[in-house]
């Protein structure tokens, strides 16, 4: 099944132990519970735990709209990462989006096809296009990162169910 918003998950396995890895990772994190971005000089901005993360990258203007959510387990220093669509920018598509649908099903009661397949076409637009590029391009620089700060050995992108 095709779900409106992409995410990816992948498995990680660190190069070092992961208390290492994490101090590393909290010491380039402004911490904050409200993941909206700031300017800072740290490379991500969230929470970091024991054997957790939920970070957004700090870059202004494209760093929030992915959400890396992670756990690793220390007796073997591997867990995952998940990359999700900030839940800000899910609210914010959706209506978006909800809008043009609308009105699709009201040019359907009316009659006038080609608006309504014209609106139905800029929706997809938005979907399969402007949203998996902007996720693909932007999930793929903020998981570099943290694949640099982590000192990640093993990545590998797990299949979805």
């Amino acid at each position: 099944m095709i779900e409106f918003f992409p995410s990816k998950i992948y498995s990680i396995k660190l190069e070092k132990d992961s208390g290492t890895s994490l101090m590393r990772l909290k010491e380039n994190t402004l911490k904050k519970d409200h993941l909206s971005t700031e300017l800072t000089e740290k490379r991500f901005i969230g929470r970091v735990g024991e054997s957790d993360f939920k970070i957004i990258s700090s870059v202004v203007g494209k760093g929030a709209f992915c959400v890396l959510q992670g756990n690793i387990d220390a007796s073997t220093g591997s867990g995952t990462v998940s990359i999700a669509i900030h839940k800000a920018f899910r609210t914010l598509i959706s209506k978006w989006c909800l809008l043009p649908f609308s009105i699709v099903v009201f040019c359907l009661f009316k009659g006038n096809w080609s608006s309504a397949f014209s609106l139905l076409a800029f929706v997809l637009i938005i979907r399969f296009i402007i949203i998996e590029i902007l996720f693909k391009t932007l999930s793929r620089n903020s998981l570099d990162e943290l694949v640099k700060v982590l000192g990640v050995a093993y990545l590998a992108e797990e299949e979805a169910e």
